[in-house]
């Protein structure tokens, strides 16, 4: 095996511990501006974020919690809530997985190529990137959204970007994530995937020495 890839959120660390510093500040905001009680709109979030019902997420928090949307309500989220989503990035420092960087490591040390490909927007998960402290694990970061048009994951593209940056076959790769249907699909392309619950088996494929 010549190239490792690793997707980011709920692979790498739990992709709500980084969501739910923004919800929090997010769902105090519109407590400030219209009264709605914080705690039940943050609650909403959260269950919304949780059966990854994404669209529209702030809306629905505040209707769930069986708020009205007030008249001046989208221009607040375009102006305020949004870019403070999308830019904001928090003071608090994110955790990998307890197991995340002594595999990382022991990965290097195999003399294989460690690449992280992830969906979502460039300054959203770059924030990510550097609160999780992880720039200098990998030899190459391939984010979605930097790319013109965006390359999203269940799309091929971004796993044939790789492919061709280290000039490998797609049996000299293994890729693992959360998702089957997202990450799983660089199997259509000959890629070993692994679901991150059994990041173990790298172990053993890798020649690794728990």
């Amino acid at each position: 095996m010549k190239v490792v890839g690793f997707d980011l959120d709920d692979t790498i660390y739990l992709h709500w511990d980084y969501e739910k510093i923004l919800f929090d500040t997010i769902a105090k905001s519109i407590e400030y501006k219209f009264g709605f009680e914080k705690e039940k709109v943050f609650a909403e979030m959260q269950k919304l974020f949780d059966a990854k019902d994404f669209d529209r997420l702030f809306d629905k928090a505040v209707i769930n919690s069986k708020y009205e949307l007030p008249e001046e309500w989208d221009e607040f989220v375009t102006s305020k809530i949004l870019p403070f989503y999308r830019n904001h990035k928090p003071d608090s420092k994110l955790k990998p997985f307890e197991w995340v960087n002594v595999l990382l490591s022991q990965i290097r040390e195999k003399g294989c190529k460690l690449v992280l490909i992830t969906n979502g927007g460039a300054k959203i998960q770059r924030n990510k990137i550097e609160l999780l402290n992880l720039s200098n694990h990998f030899d190459k970061i391939y984010i979605s959204d930097e790319f013109n048009p965006p390359m999203r994951k269940p799309d091929l593209k971004i796993f044939e970007k790789v492919l061709e940056d280290f000039n490998v076959k797609a049996n000299e790769m293994i890729y693992i994530g959360d998702s089957m249907e997202k990450d799983g699909a660089c199997e259509k392309l000959g890629i070993k995937f692994l679901l991150f619950s059994d990041y173990k088996k790298l172990y053993e494929i890798l020649d690794i020495a728990q």
